[in-house]
């Protein structure tokens, strides 16, 4: 090692000391972070949703659909409560530098759903949002999107596409720190499916709106599938619509913090996630220092030579 940073060329060497201080840098970024947000979980008060204060809180419950269509995974469609999915495909070349594995699709919803903690409920708005899930489907098969649900067999790991999902399952323990706020003002009374069929049927006079923003395949029209996207997308938005504008006094809401500050939900428990952040913290610690010390002796090593 001695003599290859000695024989390195100065064009070499300045790349690799480039490479170095940006890997100390993210290792820096990591420690900085990891221990801010394993803090601000011990420090947090958890608040009850009927008392809480108007701000930054802790929130801790269960997870449940808002009332209306079911919220379902794109791949297997799993009733839940927020899902993110990714399609990989594989690609064999007739070369010595093996498969080759790119992304090929994927997605994150953004849909409302409640959190319930037995002194209130509160809608949780996840865009935006740090989301650590509760369940994971992963499964492979030869067409782009799958034509079946999870499965597990042999010689399908052989298959040429790989679908993963992410999920938050109704009914499971969250735990959740964002914005919290309390809806004042009522608008008179507001229907969703009129709302939603209104929505809709101004963006289907706009068909240049529509092609531009749910014409996927760039066919030139609107098919089945992607006229249900362009529905769900309307969905979003009412229902978004009716918490800032139309819900009754006292609903609950909780989102992304404007000032920047951490917005988390997560599927798992709040001690094993502030283990993780500690471990987190450590490790890119060790890392740093490790860096810092390898960095600083090649350096020596380096002006010993000259």
């Amino acid at each position: 090692m001695t003599e290859a940073i000695q024989g390195a060329s100065p064009g070499a060497f300045l790349v690799a000391t480039i490479l170095a201080g940006g890997l100390i840098l993210g290792a820096l970024y990591l420690f900085q972070r990891s221990l801010r947000h394993a803090r601000l979980m011990e420090d947090l008060p958890t608040s009850r949703i009927r008392s809480a204060a108007q701000g930054y809180v802790e929130l801790e419950g269960r997870g449940k659909m808002m009332p209306g269509e079911p919220i379902l995974s794109p791949l297997s469609c799993t009733p839940c409560l927020w899902w993110e999915y990714r399609i990989t495909e594989t690609q064999h070349n007739n070369n010595r530098s093996g498969p080759r594995v790119r992304t090929v699709d994927r997605g994150r919803s953004d849909d409302l759903f409640l959190l319930d903690d037995f002194t209130g409920e509160c809608v949780i708005d996840p865009e935006g949002a740090s989301i650590r899930p509760n369940s994971r489907h992963k499964w492979h098969g030869n067409t782009r999107w799958p034509k079946t649900g999870p499965r597990h067999n042999l010689f399908s790991l052989f298959a040429q596409y790989h679908y993963e999902e992410r999920l938050l399952m109704p009914g499971s323990a969250l735990y959740t720190i964002g914005y919290f706020r309390t809806q004042r003002a009522m608008v008179g009374h507001f229907d969703e499916k009129a709302e939603l069929n209104e929505l809709m049927r101004e963006w289907k006079q706009d068909q240049a709106l529509l092609q531009k923003r749910f014409d996927i395949n760039k066919d030139g029209r609107i098919d089945a599938t992607e006229w249900e996207a362009a529905r769900r997308v309307a969905l979003k938005q009412v229902r978004r619509d009716l918490i800032d504008h139309n819900m009754p006094p006292g609903l609950h809401v909780l989102s992304r913090p404007l000032d920047g500050r951490p917005f988390m939900i997560s599927g798992v428990p709040q001690a094993r996630l502030i283990n993780r952040y500690r471990l987190l913290t450590v490790g890119s610690l060790v890392c740093f220092l490790g860096l810092i010390g390898t960095l600083v002796w090649a350096i020596s090593i380096r002006a010993n030579a000259i």
